[in-house]
């Protein structure tokens, strides 16, 4: 079994919750699959769950790519954060198990069109479990509070006495206050600190006398935590020492300090939880260098990300900790948890409709297909995508691919989002993609084959003390160099034919044909279509399996640049 994370924090935290689960009688071994060790040994031994991020199995899949044949379950969670990494293993996941009986399940917060989901994986409809936002186990409570005043401190001077109020009324819960960035957490925690004055509340949030934190604020390494804690209040983040944050989330836990406030970035990494959780702004100021010397940094004030505000949200609707004051009481009734959001007024009617019907899920493979090039951020994803299609790509084996995807799924069902007016203009535009990927791809081949020629040319030092200008070539059986596309992608030996062989990108070639079997090739000008069918789910040609991979190496054509 594997448990696929989308990346490393969330991977720890499964790890550690699998260990707390009652699987000491099973003898089942958990463990991080982060290097070829732990992957070999997931394959050759008994029984184990291996967990892992998309970046894992992209980095060490390379090597061994018939790891993900054997598995009996693959659990995907949290598909709701699906970017260019996880698609792309999730890719070749599908590819892999085609032929094999591996149980998939996938595991999402609440989507607008799960069904979409659903399709690319290949589950049936009686497998579909959906459920709207509003349905959950432990109550929730949605606020949302506008507000008309711009991004700023005066903001947040406005905010602290309604969640000054907010914190109160969710008493004895207690209450995880998500604020813009790690400078305003103290900020913050002073003005709730001088708020409570203003109240005549010595105490705050505190939920036990001042003599019982003795011992632990004497240890604090900031001193400007100290008072907010003496008034019920803590901060969390990963800039604090650590045992400053061992003893506030010791605090917090044991809920004598109510309140921690916890910055955007943060929402990831924490690990507690609260009842009511409110967001202070749902905006955030992004500071990015000039590249100018002597030019100020350039400033941009950013919204929050609906991951983030989900990611947010569900803190406040987990079921209390056993033996907390919480679950103490929820003896005669369950408590349910509240949320509350504090933003502009031009973001209410957004964020309500979402949290209302769910979050949208779109392909983020356009951004691999479409950069291409050497400073791109995604190099392991291109790596990954020309390993799929073999040393020798062809422009069929790359559109047979992306049939796979979720992106060709998405483009057919909502074809505004990505600039299509209907199906078979997403056909075209899928071509582009493919023709612009291509383009990048012979562009890359010649620079290499430029640098190699340079090399070539110093000579070679033989044994023999000659210089021998070149290295030798290779030839065939009949004495000339050839080049075969052997038209397979990799992972199961998936035979996409030869009715799309693709010769250098963007340049007027003729129609020409095979001379063993008379098939066209189908060769357009100007971004032609390769054949990307549609018999209901996918568009591979699949042949044999098992079929030896160079059983069509003598109908190959040559790759000419």
């Amino acid at each position: 079994m594997v448990y696929l994370s989308p990346n490393g924090q969330f991977a720890s935290d499964q790890i550690n919750r699998l260990k707390g689960l009652a699987l000491s009688g099973t003898h089942l071994e958990i463990r991080r699959l982060d290097s070829i060790e732990n992957f070999t040994h997931h394959k050759h031994n008994g029984p184990c769950i291996g967990v892992a991020t998309p970046i894992d199995l992209l980095v060490h899949l390379g090597g061994d790519p018939e790891f993900l044949h054997d598995l009996d379950l693959i659990i995907m969670d949290d598909m709701h954060l699906l970017d260019e990494a996880y698609e792309m293993v999730v890719l070749r996941i599908l590819l892999a198990i085609s032929y094999s009986a591996t149980r998939l399940i996938a595991l999402s917060a609440a989507l607008q069109d799960a069904h979409s989901l659903a399709d690319w994986l290949q589950i049936p409809s009686t497998g579909i479990y959906t459920f709207r936002p509003t349905d959950r186990a432990i109550p929730l409570i949605n606020h949302i509070q506008p507000y008309s005043i711009a991004h700023s401190a005066v903001l947040l001077k406005t905010m602290v006495k309604p969640v000054y109020a907010a914190i109160k009324s969710g008493l004895p819960q207690s209450t995880i206050v998500f604020v813009a960035s790690r400078p305003v957490c103290k900020s913050v925690a002073n003005d709730l600190v001088t708020q409570s004055g203003m109240a005549l509340d010595i105490n705050g949030f505190l939920a036990a006398p001042r003599q019982d934190l003795e011992r632990d604020l004497k240890r604090m390494k900031d001193p400007d935590l100290v008072e907010p804690l003496l008034h019920g209040i803590g901060v969390f983040h990963e800039g604090m020492h650590y045992q400053d944050l061992k003893i506030t989330l010791s605090l917090f836990f044991r809920e004598i300090v109510r309140v921690l406030i916890v910055p955007r970035e943060s929402c990831w990494t924490l690990p507690v939880q609260a009842g009511n959780v409110i967001i202070m702004g749902a905006q955030y100021l992004e500071i990015e260098p000039s590249l100018i010397p002597g030019q100020p940094p350039e400033r941009r004030t950013r919204n929050y990300s609906l991951n983030e505000l989900i990611r947010m949200q569900g803190f406040a609707g987990r079921p209390p900790l056993p033996g907390s004051v919480s679950a103490g009481a929820s003896t005669g009734g369950t408590i349910g948890g509240k949320f509350t959001l504090m933003c502009q007024s031009e973001q209410k009617d957004t964020y309500q409709r979402f949290l209302d019907q769910g979050l949208p899920l779109e392909s983020k493979l356009p951004s691999v297909l479409l950069h291409n090039n050497a400073q791109s951020d995604h190099r392991q994803l291109q790596s990954t995508l020309t390993e799929l299609l073999g040393p020798e790509p062809r422009r069929q084996d790359l559109m047979d691919l992306v049939a796979w995807s979720y992106l060709w799924i998405r483009m057919r069902r909502n074809p505004n989002y990505y600039d299509v007016g209907d199906e078979d203009l997403a056909r075209r535009g899928l071509s582009r993609m493919v023709d612009g990927w291509f383009d990048e791809f012979y562009k890359k081949k010649k620079k290499v084959a430029g640098r190699q020629s340079v090399l070539d040319n110093l000579g070679v030092v033989g044994a023999d003390g000659e210089s021998s200008g070149g290295r030798p070539t290779t030839k065939g059986s009949n004495g000339v160099g050839s080049s075969k596309s052997h038209g397979k992608i990799k992972g199961k030996n998936l035979d996409v034919g030869s009715s799309g062989s693709f010769e250098e990108p963007l340049k007027d070639t003729a129609t020409k044909t095979e001379p063993e079997t008379g098939v066209e090739t189908g060769l357009e000008t100007d971004g032609g279509e390769a054949d990307l069918e549609d018999n209901g789910v996918r568009g591979v040609r699949v042949g044999k399996v098992g079929a030896d991979d160079d059983s069509d190496t003598d109908e190959g054509e040559e790759m000419t640049e």
